[in-house]
Order: structure tokens, then C-alpha cells, then sequence
């Protein structure tokens, strides 16, 4: 196991764990990335931070829980042992602590735009198609985005296993899958082979974009119920 910042091997008795939203809207994790990371993963956030928004949506939408090291841990101002208790609880049981789960694009973007400024001296290039960008007008004010800012950003939790890249969407206009159904299409089967191995148990469903239940199989009722309990589920 590696640390999720810097991938180093981890040394079981000095391990941390911590929520998506500490570490995605902290300056430090993303000017650490940028030094020392991003060239590996230019592909995906663009040679001048075109796809940027998009790259830091996917991140965004982890509520997996971050495994740190006994050195990135110093990027973050947390209490330490609450966070080697979370670890140690995660590691023994399986589960993580309630408020853990994704995070609010908008400060996690901003986040990464003025480490972007630091570590490049110049603003991103944004792709003005990339679809993440208009759940972070918020954010970036030569964004007029319409409406749409004012709902709560999720991501498509299976555009990056069938197509390689995140894709924002809302509840609205989603689908919800529960384990269930997703285990019977068969369309994840090594992912829960590996949550299996893991003594890892999924209970929050999946929500996912049109393109992405076409590669699922149901049928046209299975269909209509996931946009009903898709709808059922969007926040007020």
C-alpha cells in the first residue's frame, strides 16, 4: 500500500487517513502535486491546465479516504492522531468516519488554481468545453455559467472506468444504481473483486450519466426506476 499523495510504500505504524475535502481543498497538496507529479499526469490536466476543472472534479468526487504518509501528513493542518485513529479504525474494520465522502468542487478548484498561479506563475488555460466548468463559476468569475452553479456537483461514478476520464452531472439528470443491480450487469466485476479482497462492504449506490447506464444492460423499467431513485435523491 502507498501513500495517496506521494505513493511512497507506507509504514503501517505511522499511517494517517483523511477525508477527500481535507487534502483536494488544501494549496499544499495541489503546489506538491504540481511539483512533482503533474508531468506524469499532464495527459489529463493538459500541457497549460486546459483540462484542469475536469482533472480536480475527479479528485473532488473521492470518498474513498486518503492513506498518508508520516511525511505528507505535515502538509496538512489536522489533528495527527485523530487522523492515525482513522486509519487504524479503516484498516481493522473497513470503515470510515461519517463526515467522510466527496468534496465541494468550487474550494477544491479554487485550490488548485492559486497553487497552479504559485508553482507557474500564470493562471491556467482552461478549455472553455471542458464539462466541468460550469460547477466552478463559482469560483472563477470570467465563467458566466447559468443555473446550473447553484446545484451541488457529483461525479459520473463510472465515466473513469469505461472511458478514462470524470464527467460532472446531478442528481437531476443521473441515474442511480444500487450494488445490487451493478453486480448483476457484470459491468464492474473486477472493482468488486478488489473491494471483496479488501473486506470492504459498498452500501451508497452509484450515480451515474446516461452514457455510462447504456453500458449497464438494463432494461428499459430498471432504467426508469434508476432515474426515479436519481430524482428521489437529488438535494433540496
Amino acid at each position: 500500500m502507498g501513500c495517496d499523495v506521494c505513493s511512497m510504500d507506507l509504514a503501517q505504524d505511522s499511517s494517517y487517513m483523511l477525508s477527500t475535502t481535507e487534502v483536494v481543498t488544501n494549496v499544499n497538496y495541489w503546489e506538491f502535486f504540481f511539483r512533482y507529479y503533474y508531468p506524469q499526469q499532464v495527459e489529463y490536466v493538459g500541457e497549460h491546465g486546459e483540462k484542469l476543472a475536469s482533472y480536480v472534479f475527479g479528485r473532488a468526487a473521492d470518498n474513498t479516504g486518503w492513506v498518508l504518509c508520516a511525511s505528507c501528513i505535515d502538509m496538512f493542518s489536522v489533528d495527527k492522531s485523530k487522523a492515525r485513529q482513522y486509519f487504524q479504525t479503516w484498516q481493522q474494520t473497513g470503515k470510515l468516519p461519517s463526515y467522510f465522502g466527496t468534496a465541494e468542487f468550487p474550494p477544491a478548484f479554487a485550490a488548485a488554481q492559486k497553487a497552479w498561479e504559485t508553482v507557474f506563475g500564470t493562471e491556467p488555460k482552461l478549455d472553455a468545453k471542458d464539462p466541468a466548468l460550469p460547477f466552478a463559476a463559482s469560483v472563477h468569475a470570467s465563467l458566466q455559467a447559468k443555473e446550473i452553479t447553484s446545484k451541488k456537483a457529483y461525479c459520473c461514478n463510472t465515466h473513469g472506468t469505461f472511458w478514462g476520464s470524470s464527467y460532472p452531472i446531478s442528481f437531476g439528470d443521473g441515474y442511480y444504481v444500487d450494488d445490487a443491480t451493478m453486480q448483476k450487469t457484470g459491468a464492474m466485476q473486477d472493482f468488486f473483486a478488489e473491494m471483496k479482497e479488501a473486506s470492504i462492504t459498498q452500501s451508497f449506490g452509484w450515480l451515474i450519466c446516461e452514457r455510462c447506464v447504456d453500458r449497464l444492460g438494463l432494461s428499459a423499467s430498471e432504467k426508469d426506476a434508476a432515474k426515479k431513485a436519481a430524482l428521489d435523491r437529488e438535494p433540496t
